[in-house]
């Protein structure tokens, strides 16, 4: 790790992070470190880090989970960084020593009680306690991709997982909240200095309960923006099939910087049914 200050290598102690120009850094009780530098920027407040956790408990995206080990494992992947980790769920999956990045401390919290194993900074993903190339897989799900950071920490060769909800993603819970219902939006570009390897489409849906439906509408951007009446509807609702749909870029760095890269890539689907 870097120092945020000075940006010299800092060194874990019992308690604390530690550089040699004696920045410290404590270990939280529960066992994240602070290391942003902009106090006023915060991430998820508590109310949608907590509905997450205890969807993401109930392992509704557990094909999603499985599917971003398998692909970090098939890259070789030893020191992985989750950016935007929020609680953690997929960052404990990952193989080898492992990051995870966030800016909200409930979610952090939530994180690293659920993997004392990995370890966990509040920071902006955008500006990285990590030295160049000190990464060799990075993920970035449901999150801005931070593009220059991204290639700075990552090893030549190394890979990045870009993953966004598909096209159809909880298709039947907009039904409930909105008069017209839009695809999401699935066509990122591909980060300058780096080459598409595959690009997979995963799907599966659930039989949702009453307390299901609920966190999972908060946990979403749709609990800020949806009218009053609309909330209400789905919130009486005893229980829903709801679709879960991802979109999984692979990316690997290219030795060939200085251009967007688009190379050619393979292209799969896979669909399926999970009962609550």
């Amino acid at each position: 790790m870097r120092c945020p200050v000075c940006g010299e290598t800092l060194s874990l102690t019992a308690k604390s992070y530690l550089c040699r120009n004696r920045h410290t850094f404590d270990l939280s009780a529960s066992g994240y470190t602070n290391l942003s530098r902009r106090p006023n920027i915060s991430g998820d407040n508590a109310e949608m880090a907590a509905a997450r956790y205890r969807f993401l408990q109930k392992d509704h995206y557990r094909f999603l989970k499985e599917k971003i080990r398998e692909t970090a494992v098939s890259c070789g992947a030893a020191h992985c960084v989750d950016l935007a980790c929020g609680e953690g769920y997929y960052t404990s999956v990952l193989p080898g020593e492992r990051i995870g990045v966030d800016l909200s401390s409930a979610s952090l919290r939530k994180a690293a009680k659920r993997d004392p194993e990995g370890r966990y900074f509040l920071a902006s993903i955008f500006s990285l306690p990590l030295f160049d190339a000190e990464s060799d897989f990075v993920l970035t799900c449901f999150a801005p991709r931070a593009d220059a950071e991204i290639f700075r920490i990552l090893q030549e060769g190394g890979s990045f997982l870009f993953v966004l909800p598909a096209a159809d993603h909880l298709w039947e819970l907009k039904e409930v909240l909105y008069p017209s219902v839009y695809p999401n939006k699935d066509q990122p570009q591909t980060p300058e200095g780096f080459t598409l390897v595959k690009h997979e489409l995963i799907s599966e849906s659930s039989l949702l309960q009453k307390e299901e439906l609920q966190d999972l509408f908060l946990m979403t951007p749709y609990a800020y923006h949806t009218p009053r009446e609309a909330k209400e509807k789905l919130f009486a609702l005893e229980e829903l099939r709801v679709r879960f749909s991802f979109s999984l870029y692979l990316y690997q760095k290219s030795s060939s910087t200085g251009s967007s890269l688009t190379g050619s890539a393979e292209v799969l689907s896979s669909q399926g049914q999970a009962e609550v």
